[in-house]
C-alpha cells in the first residue's frame, strides 16, 4: 500500500467508481473471486482526494498534487464514433501516481457534460469518469493558478513539461517566441496551437497530453494575452 500523509475523515463529496470495478464487485456476489487490481475507486473531498486500485491507495491534499495529465480519445468503429476514452494520471510531488481510465458511449458521454456536478452537504454523488475529470481540473486549478500567476508576476519562468512560460515570452525546447510576437494560443482538437503574428501555419503544435496541468497553462497564458499592451502583472481577473 502506498500513501501519502493526508487522510480524510470527512464524507466524501464524490465518488468515481470504474466499469471494472462494478464487474468485480458482481464478480464477488458470485462467490468468483475477483483479479488483483480489479477495484479501482475514487472519492473527492474538498480537500483532496483517495484513489483505490486493487490494495494501493494515495490520500492526498490537492495542494500535493505535482501534475495532472489527460487524454481524451474517440473510438471510432466503420467510420462512426461509438465511445470515448478517458485517461488521467496525478502524480503527486512524492512521485508516487494515479491513473484512472474510463469511457462513456456517445450518448452517456454527451449527458455527461451536459451535468455540472454540484456538492450535496451530507451526500456523496456518484459521477463519471468524464465528470471526474472536471472536478480534478477545478480543484488542481483553484490551488495552482494563484501559485503560477504569483511566481509569473515575480519574473520567474513557470515550466508545463515541455513548454515554459516567462515575461519574455512562451519557450518549447530551445525554440522561444516572444509575447509581442505572439498573435495567439489556442486549442482545438486536442492540440495547443502557438501562433506567430503574420503566419498562416502556427509556431508549434503540442497534443493537450503532453503538457501537464495544461488547463493551468491555459489560463495563465489567455490572462497573459488579454492584457494591454505594456500592461502591469497578471491577475486572475484577467482571464
Amino acid at each position: 500500500m502506498t500513501s501519502s500523509e493526508q487522510s480524510h475523515d470527512e464524507q466524501p463529496q464524490f465518488s468515481w467508481v470504474s466499469e471494472w470495478s462494478r464487474s468485480a464487485r458482481l464478480a464477488h456476489k458470485r462467490k468468483d473471486r475477483p483479479l488483483p487490481g480489479q477495484s479501482l475507486q475514487m472519492f473527492v473531498f474538498r480537500s483532496g482526494f483517495r484513489w483505490i486500485s486493487g490494495d494501493d491507495t494515495i490520500s492526498a491534499r490537492w495542494e500535493d498534487v505535482a501534475d495532472f495529465v489527460y487524454s481524451v480519445v474517440r473510438m471510432m468503429k466503420n467510420g462512426r464514433q461509438t465511445e470515448t476514452g478517458y485517461y488521467y494520471k496525478l502524480t503527486l510531488a512524492d512521485g508516487s501516481s494515479a491513473k484512472l481510465p474510463g469511457q462513456l458511449r456517445v450518448d452517456a458521454a454527451r449527458q455527461s457534460q451536459a451535468v455540472r456536478p454540484v456538492a450535496v452537504p451530507g451526500v456523496t454523488t456518484p459521477v463519471t469518469i468524464e465528470q471526474l475529470g472536471r472536478l480534478i481540473i477545478a480543484e488542481i486549478t483553484r490551488v495552482q493558478l494563484p501559485r503560477v500567476t504569483a511566481a509569473y508576476n515575480a519574473g520567474q519562468p513557470v515550466t508545463f513539461g515541455p513548454v515554459t512560460v516567462s515575461q519574455h515570452g512562451i519557450a518549447v525546447g530551445k525554440d522561444s517566441l516572444p509575447w509581442n510576437e505572439i498573435l495567439d494560443v489556442e486549442t482545438r482538437s486536442g492540440s495547443v496551437l502557438v501562433k506567430k503574428a503574420g503566419h498562416r501555419l502556427a509556431w508549434k503544435r503540442l497534443s493537450v497530453s503532453r503538457i501537464p496541468n495544461y488547463f493551468v497553462f491555459d489560463a495563465l497564458v489567455q490572462a497573459i494575452l488579454a492584457r494591454p499592451a505594456a500592461a502591469g502583472p497578471v491577475t486572475q481577473g484577467d482571464r
